[in-house]
């Protein structure tokens, strides 16, 4: 049987993940929609993203390599214009409200366990988007190889 504190909690937790599914769903809505109006009133060609996304990955090759100068993901953040600083911070300020009937030792080691896990996740995904790049370079500059030259 489920206790009081339990299911209220389990309440909260199942509101927050429709909120959040919601913001998602309703954020990729509406980029959708206002991707497509600019190709299509602007009169630019959709083949462009397949360009831009060329750009992306080449970027993240080319960081990933150990004599790049450029120091890792800066630029491509950068591209997407993403600033994780406060995005850090609002993270351990929810997590911090949420554990404030938590004694001061379990909230610490809390803050440090979402540390370590956000660490892991961040090396996680960094492996797969480069592995991701590394194969779309590859795979275009694989392509562009077996064309033949043009004859003049």
């Amino acid at each position: 049987e489920i206790g009081i504190g339990t299911q209220a909690s389990l309440q909260w937790m199942q509101r927050a993940c429709y909120v959040g599914c919601a913001l998602i769903l309703s954020e990729c809505t509406v980029d959708w929609l206002k991707h497509g109006f600019i190709i299509k009133f602007n009169m630019i060609d959709p083949k462009i993203y397949e360009v831009y996304r060329l750009i992306l990955c080449g970027d993240v090759v080319k960081e990933a390599r150990p004599s790049s100068s450029i120091p890792s993901l800066r630029t491509t953040l950068r591209r997407f214009g993403f600033i994780p600083i406060p995005l850090a911070g609002l993270l351990f300020r929810v997590i911090w409200d949420t554990l404030a009937t938590v004694r001061m030792e379990a909230r610490v080691s809390l803050i440090v366990a979402t540390v370590l896990n956000m660490m892991a996740l961040k090396l996680l995904v960094r492996i797969y988007v480069l592995g991701h790049a590394a194969k779309h370079v590859f795979a275009t500059q694989s392509e562009e190889a077996a064309e033949p030259a043009p004859t003049l």
